[in-house]
Order: C-alpha cells, then sequence, then structure tokens
C-alpha cells in the first residue's frame, strides 16, 4: 500500500523532493507487483512492493514482462529513493516496446539515455486551458516538444519501422515522401539516426524554416510550383512522386495518406497516452491533414472510450470531408484530394474553419497565455471556442495541438504576411493589430 499519499480525487498528495502528484495521475499497474495505485513518479519509500533487492534487479525483472506501462513506475528496492521511467526501443527483432531504465539519488537531475534521438518523444504533456470552456477542464496536448518540432515525429517513426518490418525498406534504402514541411523535418531525423536517404517533395506553402530544417539534414528537397485541379499541391506533389518512381523503382513511398501504419502508429501511442493520462475523455478535438492522427483516435477512442465525441477540424478549401476546393496557405491541415486513410464516419463531427479565423486564435494565444503554436492548433482552438456555448457543464475536454509556432514567425505572425494574403480588409486587420498588441485597444 502507498503511504503518505493522497487518495481523494480532488485533494494531491506529496512526494519527496518537494513536488506534489494530483490524485488523477494515479495509474494502477500490475508490472510493478504494486497492491495499490501507483503514482507517475515518486521514490520507493512512498509504495511497500513486494520483491527486488536493488534498482537494477528491479528493472531487470519488470522489463522481463510484457505489459511495462509507457509512464513511470514505481516499485521498491531495499528502500532506496529510485525513479524508474519507461521509454521507447527497438528490439532486435525489430519491434517497438518499452523498457525500463532509472536513476536514484546518485543519478538526480540526469536525463534517461536513449540511443536515437527519434526515441524522444513527449506523449504526457497537456496544458490546462479551462477557460475556453467555462464550467468544463480543457486540456491542449502539446505535440511539438520533440526533436522534430511536431506530432509527425511519431508517424515517421511508425511508417518507417513497418517498411522495416515488411522487408520493403532494407538497411541504406532511399525513401521518398509528400509534405508540407512537419512529416518531412520529422522523416529527416529519423533517415539520418536509421542511415537512410531521404527525398521530400514539397510545395510553396511549406515553412521556409522547415525546408531550411531538412535542407540541413542532407534532405534533397523538390519544390512542385504548379496547382492540382483542386487548387492545392497535393495532388502534384503525389504526380511527381509516381514519376520518380517509374523512373527509379528503387524508391521507397511510404504514403503517409494510404498507409494503415499511420494510422496505427496514432491509435497506440497519441490516443492511447490521452486515455491514459486524462482517464474520462467527453470531447477529443483533433485536426484532420493527412487524417492519421484523426483515424487513429477514431480506432481507439471507439474501442476503448466510445462515449467520447470526437470533432475533426478542418480548413476551409480543403476537400478531404466533401466540402468545396478553394485556396489554402497554411501547411498542416487540408487537402486538395481526399486521402485514402481518411473515413468521415468515424468521426461525430466535422467543423470547417477559416484560416484568418486560426491566424486570429494563434495570436490571442501567445497574447494570453504567452504559446506561440501552429496553424493547425490556432484551427483546432477556433473549432473548440465555437463549440464551447453547446459543450455541458463538468465536461473533460481534449485537443490535439500538432505543433508550436516557431515556424510559422514570418507567416502566421507576421502583419506583413498576413495582411498580403488574407487582403486589407478593414476589420480583419483591426482584429489582428489589436491581438498582436499594437493599437491601444
Amino acid at each position: 500500500m502507498a503511504h503518505g499519499l493522497g487518495r481523494s480525487n480532488d485533494r494531491p498528495g506529496t512526494v519527496p523532493y518537494g513536488g506534489f502528484i494530483p490524485a488523477s495521475a494515479y495509474r494502477r499497474t500490475e508490472s510493478s507487483g504494486c497492491d495499490d495505485r501507483v503514482p507517475r513518479s515518486a521514490t520507493y519509500r512512498d509504495l511497500g512492493c513486494r520483491g527486488v533487492g536493488s534498482p537494477a534487479a528491479a528493472c531487470s525483472d519488470l522489463n522481463r514482462r510484457p505489459d511495462v506501462r509507457a509512464c513511470l513506475v514505481l516499485f521498491f528496492a531495499a528502500g532506496w529513493p529510485c525513479v524508474a521511467s519507461a521509454v521507447p526501443v527497438t528490439d532486435a527483432e525489430g519491434r517497438r516496446r518499452q523498457r525500463l531504465a532509472f536513476f536514484d539519488d546518485a543519478n538526480r537531475g540526469r536525463a534517461v539515455i536513449l540511443d536515437h534521438v527519434y526515441d524522444i518523444v513527449t506523449d504526457d504533456i497537456f496544458l490546462r486551458l479551462d477557460e475556453m470552456v467555462p464550467g468544463g477542464e480543457v486540456f491542449l496536448k502539446l505535440e511539438g516538444l520533440n526533436p522534430a518540432g511536431s506530432i509527425k515525429l511519431k508517424t515517421a517513426v511508425g511508417m518507417v519501422e513497418d517498411a522495416e518490418r515488411s522487408g520493403l525498406l532494407a538497411a541504406g534504402g532511399r525513401i521518398i515522401e509528400s509534405s508540407s514541411g512537419s512529416l518531412g523535418v520529422a522523416l529527416a531525423l529519423v533517415c539520418v539516426g536509421k542511415g537512410l536517404s531521404f527525398t521530400c517533395v514539397t510545395d510553396p506553402n511549406a515553412s521556409r524554416h522547415s525546408v531550411r530544417l531538412m535542407r540541413a539534414l542532407g534532405v534533397d528537397v523538390v519544390e512542385v510550383d504548379r496547382r492540382d485541379a483542386n487548387g492545392g499541391y497535393l495532388g502534384t506533389r503525389i504526380d511527381y512522386i509516381r514519376q520518380r518512381l517509374h523512373h527509379d523503382p528503387g524508391l521507397v513511398w511510404l504514403n503517409q495518406y494510404a498507409n494503415p501504419a499511420n494510422v496505427r502508429t496514432h491509435a497506440m501511442r497519441t490516443a492511447s497516452a490521452i486515455l491514459r493520462e486524462i482517464g474520462r475523455v467527453d470531447y477529443l478535438f483533433v485536426g484532420a491533414g493527412t487524417t492519421g492522427t484523426m483515424m487513429g483516435c477514431a480506432m481507439h477512442f471507439r474501442r476503448h472510450s466510445p462515449q467520447t465525441r470526437i470533432i475533426a477540424v478542418d480548413s476551409q478549401g480543403s476537400v478531404t470531408f466533401g466540402h468545396s476546393p478553394g485556396p489554402r496557405y497554411i501547411p498542416g491541415l487540408g487537402t486538395s484530394r481526399v486521402p485514402e486513410i481518411c473515413r468521415p464516419d468515424a468521426v461525430d463531427e466535422i467543423v470547417m474553419v477559416a484560416e484568418e479565423e486560426a491566424v486570429r486564435t494563434c495570436r490571442e494565444l501567445a497574447r494570453r497565455r504567452g504559446l506561440m503554436v501552429g496553424g493547425s492548433t490556432g484551427s483546432v482552438m477556433s473549432a473548440l471556442s465555437r463549440m464551447a456555448p453547446d459543450i455541458p457543464e463538468g465536461s473533460r475536454i481534449v485537443a490535439i495541438s500538432p505543433d508550436l509556432g516557431d515556424r510559422y514567425v514570418q507567416t502566421i505572425y507576421n502583419d506583413s504576411w498576413v495582411s498580403s494574403t488574407f487582403g486589407s480588409d478593414a476589420d480583419l486587420t483591426e482584429a489582428f493589430m489589436a491581438i498582436s498588441g499594437e493599437t491601444g485597444h
């Protein structure tokens, strides 16, 4: 049983080193051999468990078990203070699993040591934004706090390792993929780490920052500039890839728009992390780009939390859900052709957001909360704000933020770009200026 730790759903319990853990942070775990719920972080002294005699022995014992959880696990070892952390690794057979690493008082403050940069994924960081829905709880899942800067790092790892397992991708292989920026950066990191070469096919809407990052990592970046039949660039990018494959069959196209591994990755990682960390979720707001995140979340929530209402958010001008095509300028959400993995009936509601509205929301979050986010997050939070009056009091809401705003300083957060892109409408210009603090309003 745990000793001296909070049991109430309302009252936090203290842990050593001056920290506090809310009762909502407790997770039941069988692998630790503990008799009660286990906080994600604490020390051995807080919980009496059965068995092991040293931190190394404890980790060794738990690593032999199949049910190691992707959260911090507390266990007892001779009364020594120590925290165990579950980190993602690839085993000898190429399978993804969790492995426990530990540190004790002698090593406190030292990071868990990983072998690959693409294993550094933070899936348990949420920002509370309850003011968005009066009477409710709002958690913004921040996916941009990894080396690739976006949720697409999980997509990249999932698709590449699936291709490796299937034999489609061998050592030293060559990948080609279409991306508006974020997946390209993520694949660049993964390919460098695995010794693969990578060609990214992108377009003028891609963040210049992302393009420079990819080139700095040795990626061959090809930028198409001809719009497709629906006014976007996706069809043109895919046509280019097909031409390259015809002339060079040795290239491997991961095809995020049709790849089931894209969906599975977000079911196993993104969606499961939300339910593991937050628990009950009444509403989930998720943006729709390739729809990999959306479909993965729908797959997992329909099985494990069927009562959750899933709200898909898309950009006006996108054809993903059958709407009329139109020009779009912000990368991330929306498509000019329907992704093969998309199943619109998997979600409960679809909200279309104008890019101007997304930009307003991005700037408002920066001004009010000091949080700079990308256009996809602006769209998702705009949809949440629009639906807030209809969300019942006491609801628990999760919104997914795919990336942060550093890549959009020259676009979303640049007044000149905003004015030249969306026009000089007086009301719109005044709203942008007010949000960025450039008027006396």
